[in-house]
């Protein structure tokens, strides 16, 4: 709060009567809740529009939760949020913040994040920025050429600032010859580095500023700060999950508006390159969502090693008791083969976590089976002498119906997560429900539309 309440007081050193309603407005931010919930309320209407006007984005911004914070200056994405410092937004337009949510995509989808490395991160958050800006402006160029943008309200950074060296260069080449620019400014001080440094940092710091300066950019998206506070919550097994979740999620948007002639160039040219690469086995994307959506208790039995970095002593957390739902579309379009196959794989993973009820489902338009495999009994209970119920048509309502139900009556506490093995050819229900949902789908020609909700992990 403090923080806060100092930079108010800098806001409101000129004392005109329209800085003055701006410093009552970040007062107002800083101390009441209900300020920033309204400033949600209207980053959702700036996300609606985009995913409406946008049509390639729909998922890629969608799927994104709004977070806003002060521990960021102004505004940037990981694979799972979108953050903004609630004192910035309220200085933009709607115009501006479309464009900003726009541009923390194009760092997401080109990776930018990730192909980082070694390189020294103040170099490298500018040459994202001005990548971003000119890959924003590709983007639009190319929409507009096909006659996608008439309705969309949106501004996005002006590019007339960039060299036109860098127009056609990609984001390492940029940071290349930034990096140059930084050295030359440096001058000779990098061989003093032991002796002065505290020399070096500010001149370090000019050196930045100056960079900055020759080419018009502030830097304003917070690409560093997000990727450190990302960095916070995550281990790298984890982050490295996430990274390759939004990638998929970007090859399947491709896939699914390719036929639509929606998809900017750009992006269907690096799609192309990254279905050159094998994607990540669906097991391990399954075992991700199973562990993100654990119930976690505080244990003193070892510490938590992040707080202990800061000579804080505070508990780590270790996994409670869970229920997963295990739904399988016995319709009969999906083989006895790859049913086998995957039920023998998610008792795999689930007799690894002890503390895991997991109820199996059968259901084609109805519900035919249910298996119940208590907490424990994972380890002893055989997939092999599984029995298929089923072959008629297909719906998914009445597993989402049944979940329901039995939750109402007490037979079931409202589970964790429902796994959905199936084709993705049938009914859905019109509401989303409360818990996770992730669909397996055994099927290369899905149309991804037709799932209204929920993570989509392919089979093939």
């Amino acid at each position: 709060m403090q923080k806060q309440l100092e930079a108010l007081n800098t806001k409101m050193t000129d004392l005109s009567y329209e800085n003055f309603k701006k410093g009552v407005v970040l007062f107002k931010l800083a101390t009441d809740s209900k300020a920033t919930n309204e400033l949600i309320r209207m980053a959702k209407e700036n996300k609606v529009h985009l995913i409406l006007h946008l049509p390639f984005f729909k998922g890629l911004i969608g799927g994104l939760e709004l977070h806003p914070t002060y521990e960021i200056e102004t505004y940037g994405a990981d694979y799972r949020r979108w953050y903004f410092n609630p004192n910035w937004s309220v200085e933009q337009s709607d115009r501006q913040l479309r464009g900003d949510m726009l541009h923390s995509v194009i760092h997401l989808i080109f990776q930018h994040v990730r192909r980082k490395g070694e390189r020294f991160m103040p170099i490298w958050e500018l040459a994202t920025e001005l990548s971003a800006d000119l890959l924003s402006n590709q983007t639009l160029d190319d929409l507009q050429k096909k006659h996608l943008l008439s309705r969309l309200q949106m501004d996005i950074h002006d590019i007339s600032y960039i060299d036109s060296q860098f127009h056609n260069m990609s984001t390492e080449n940029i940071y290349e010859e930034l990096n140059q620019q930084f050295q030359k400014a440096m001058g000779q001080a990098q061989s003093k580095m032991n002796t002065y440094q505290e020399q070096l940092q500010q001149k370090g710091d000019q050196a930045m500023e100056q960079m900055k300066g020759d080419h018009q950019s502030s830097c304003q998206c917070s690409l560093g700060e997000v990727l450190d506070k990302f960095q916070e919550e995550v281990d790298e097994d984890m982050e490295n999950l996430e990274k390759q979740r939004y990638e998929n999620k970007v090859q399947d948007e491709v896939r699914k508006n390719r036929h639509r002639g929606t998809v900017p160039g750009q992006i269907e040219r690096l799609v192309d390159l990254l279905e050159e690469d094998p994607k990540i086995d669906w097991r391990q994307m399954l075992l991700y969502y199973i562990q993100t959506v654990v119930i976690y208790d505080v244990s003193w039995k070892r510490l938590n090693k992040a707080m202990l970095a800061n000579d804080i002593y505070m508990p780590a957390i270790e996994k409670s008791n869970l229920e997963i739902v295990v739904a399988l579309d016995t319709s009969g379009s999906i083989g006895d083969d790859e049913m086998s196959e995957f039920v023998v794989e998610v008792s795999d993973i689930l007799n690894s976590l002890a503390n895991v009820k997991m109820i199996l489902i059968d259901c084609d338009a109805q519900i035919q089976n249910v298996e119940v495999i208590e907490y424990g009994e994972a380890a002893i209970w055989s997939p092999a002498n599984k029995r298929r119920h089923g072959y008629g048509g297909t719906r998914f309502e009445p597993v989402f119906e049944w979940i329901d139900q039995s939750t109402i009556i007490g037979e079931l506490d409202q589970p964790e997560l429902l796994i959905y093995f199936t084709d993705a050819e049938g009914s859905y229900p019109k509401t989303e429900p409360e818990y996770k949902t992730v669909w397996i789908v055994n099927n290369e020609h899905y149309n991804q539309d037709q799932i209204p909700f929920g993570e989509i992990i392919s089979y093939f």
